[in-house]
């Protein structure tokens, strides 16, 4: 536990907070001299607000550089956010670069790279069409994302299209982001219902039947990462949410009918889908024009049990998504992560280029 709070603990930026910026100081030393730099950055304004805090863009004062900022009270910081964003910067074509993070006596603040295109939901709102030619790639990427989360025992718990950045619309190049329910699977077993309840496993959920539950326990793994994303691909696909509710009177009792999101979601389809009483939904797809190809990956990242849902890995090898992408967005995608990171990289407290 020492090694994590010390890395941790590495990225924190010394800071000093004026009425309406904030100062981050580096001090350098060469040879026998230190020199000590600083960075001015002044708040612009709101890019998303959640149940556990804000994201706000700033600007540095004297380069016009932005950032984006989470500003979490000091109850809702979750620990494993920043060792998470950690532990996955080596892959920061796939992840959101972390530019390290600071306090005040009442919030945490956590700098990372700004997206300037936005995130897949609004992305999906009015590039609907071209998101449906990218689709293949756009789930190749976060795939790709997955098999290192998995890999490392990180499970997301909350992937949907307002935690996918989208980095370039041309070539499309996607990145995860929103660590902040994300849990070591290695470490405990993941019980908590949380995430966003249409882009919820029916194991998290707890309406899986109980005499075809895995275990009696309410556990759950990280494979629920694999259920959301064919919620999300499902949503690019039709511009809806599966298992959706089109009823007239969607009104779930003892749901608030505040929580629309939650109401959207047909849940006696769910639970009859889950009990194997129903067939997986493929009206709206076929609707759609869905291929073959995709319906069947689809398909495989949301079956009802978990121990028979494809891992992040088989899916990468399904034959819809097996061909590969073009040459020139082989190249060109890493090459902008190269570049974008050298020129933040004087923000990696563990750096001495500045």
């Amino acid at each position: 536990m020492a090694s994590r709070i010390t890395r941790v603990d590495q990225y924190k930026l010394d800071s000093r907070f004026l009425d309406d910026a904030v100062v981050h100081t580096t001090s350098l030393v060469s040879g026998v001299r230190m020199s000590v730099s600083a960075t001015t950055w002044k708040r612009e304004h709101q890019l998303g607000t959640g149940g556990f805090g804000t994201v706000w863009r700033e600007s540095e004062k004297r380069t016009g550089q932005l950032r984006a900022v989470k500003v979490l009270s000091k109850i809702h910081l979750n620990p494993r956010e920043l060792e998470a964003l950690i532990e996955l910067q080596d892959h920061q074509n796939l992840f959101v670069l972390f530019l390290g993070w600071f306090e005040d006596p009442h919030a945490t603040y956590i700098a990372m790279e700004y997206a300037a295109h936005g995130d897949l939901a609004h992305y999906l709102d009015h590039h609907a069409e071209k998101a449906l030619v990218e689709v293949k790639d756009i789930t190749r990427q976060i795939l790709n994302g997955l098999v290192i989360m998995h890999q490392r025992e990180i499970c997301h718990r909350d992937l949907k299209p307002q935690n996918i950045l989208i980095m370039s619309p041309s070539p499309i190049w996607v990145k995860i982001t929103d660590f902040g329910i994300s849990k070591q699977t290695a470490e405990t077993s993941l019980r908590t219902i949380c995430g966003t309840n249409c882009y919820r496993a029916p194991e998290v959920m707890g309406i899986f039947p109980k005499n075809m539950r895995p275990s009696e326990s309410n556990s759950y793994s990280k494979i629920v990462d694999i259920w959301a994303l064919g919620a999300v691909v499902h949503k690019i696909l039709t511009s809806e949410i599966p298992f959706l509710d089109t009823s007239d009177d969607s009104t779930i009792s003892g749901i608030d009918s505040a929580d629309a999101t939650f109401a959207e979601v047909d849940f006696g389809l769910l639970y009859n889908y889950c009990r194997k009483s129903l067939p997986f939904p493929t009206e709206s797809l076929l609707t759609n024009n869905a291929c073959d190809g995709a319906i069947d990956c689809l398909k495989s990242m949301m079956v009802a049990d978990p121990r028979g849902r494809v891992s992040a890995a088989a899916a990468l090898n399904s034959g819809w998504l097996r061909e590969l992408a073009p040459p020139s967005q082989l190249l060109v995608i890493p090459l902008l992560s190269l570049i974008l990171s050298y020129l933040l990289i004087y923000y990696d407290p563990g750096c001495s280029v500045f």
